[in-house]
């Protein structure tokens, strides 16, 4: 029996991968991928495809980067978007991309779904779901999670959450001030002072040059800095997205001082006030510190969901999820998944 086989997609017609590409995902992921999928994966020699007799049955990527394991640095991919076409599934082709994928002799990271999280496990790979996602429901009616299915809790929930934003209009800053430039320099210096025992990418220029100042999005973020009279820093990086319905604010990283929680604290009510006053519906953040899950919640964030993180087990690296992990939106490509 034939089996598929796995291509660079260098070695496939652009008309032919971008058919399937608008074939199989919903339009606006597959026009990100077609637009801006080379940019996302560092080059198109680590976007690949599924072949089964000349047909494209199956497609995914990895985004290529270095990991601070520890005191180690490591060569390691993120695995993303691979998906099977549905006549194609049940046959066991997934197992011969994970196979293709587990082989290879770098880190292997992924951020799952629950449904995706069990496939890999049944794969052997290790899943961390100690990682949160949450939001702070400026508007509940208007944001993402209420306003197509339930509507009517939405505006429910606006009147009940009314009074903490009338307080919020009136918070305050000591120390926190949005930047009019990025100073990319000066965040490599914070991230690798205070990372000392991190498991975390490998934030250096060339990671900033290419993950903001080269990003499609690039005109969307926002630099914020919190600079405490101790010297203590944080550095937060927002996106603002417009939508149909309103301003959406996704806070993609936050690193420095962060065991500085009115540090934490001062810089996150600044960016409250300024996303109520510039009328945003939510403002979203992923936390794998679970020590900040905890002051999220005092501020405002009150809805939040589960995160997962898959690990290849192939590594045999020893983790509990008690260390240090410090992942963000701006991994993977979680600040694109819509």
């Amino acid at each position: 029996m034939t089996q598929p086989t796995i291509k660079s997609i260098q070695n496939l017609s652009k008309e032919e991968v971008d058919g399937f590409l608008r074939k199989e995902f919903p339009i606006k992921k597959a026009a990100f991928l077609i637009n801006h999928g080379e940019w996302l994966h560092r080059g198109n020699e680590n976007r690949f495809v599924l072949v089964l007799n000349k047909k494209i049955i199956g497609y995914f990527g990895i985004i290529p980067f270095k990991v601070h394991w520890k005191e180690e640095l490591k060569e390691s991919f993120w695995w993303t978007d691979l998906i099977i076409s549905e006549n194609y599934r049940g046959k066991g082709y997934q197992s011969i991309v994970d196979k293709h994928v587990c082989s290879r002799p770098e880190l292997k990271l992924g951020f799952p779904n629950k449904i995706a999280a069990k496939i890999h496990q049944k794969h052997h790979w290790k899943i961390f779901d100690h990682i949160k996602v949450l939001m702070f429901p400026i508007k509940p009616s208007k944001s993402s999670l209420f306003n197509k299915r339930y509507p009517i809790i939405g505006l429910t929930l606006d009147l009940l959450i009314a009074p903490l934003i009338n307080v919020r209009r009136k918070s305050y800053s000591k120390w926190s001030y949005k930047e009019k430039t990025p100073r990319f320099n000066k965040y490599v210096q914070l991230f690798n002072a205070t990372r000392a025992g991190q498991i975390s990418i490998k934030k250096d220029l060339d990671y900033f040059n290419w993950r903001y100042l080269k990003s499609p999005y690039r005109d969307d973020y926002e630099y914020y800095l919190c600079h405490k009279p101790n010297d203590n820093q944080i550095v937060l990086i927002l996106r603002k997205i417009k939508t149909k319905f309103g301003l959406k604010v996704r806070i993609v990283d936050m690193f420095g001082n962060l065991e500085d929680l009115k540090a934490v604290k001062d810089i996150m009510n600044f960016v409250i006030f300024r996303a109520i006053k510039q009328n945003a519906t939510q403002i979203t953040i992923m936390q794998s510190h679970q020590s900040l899950h905890r002051l999220l919640f005092s501020i405002g964030f009150i809805i939040f969901s589960k995160a997962r993180l898959c690990l290849s087990s192939e590594n045999n690296y020893q983790i509990d999820q008690k260390e240090m992990m410090s992942w963000s939106l701006s991994d993977s490509d979680n600040d694109f998944s819509d």
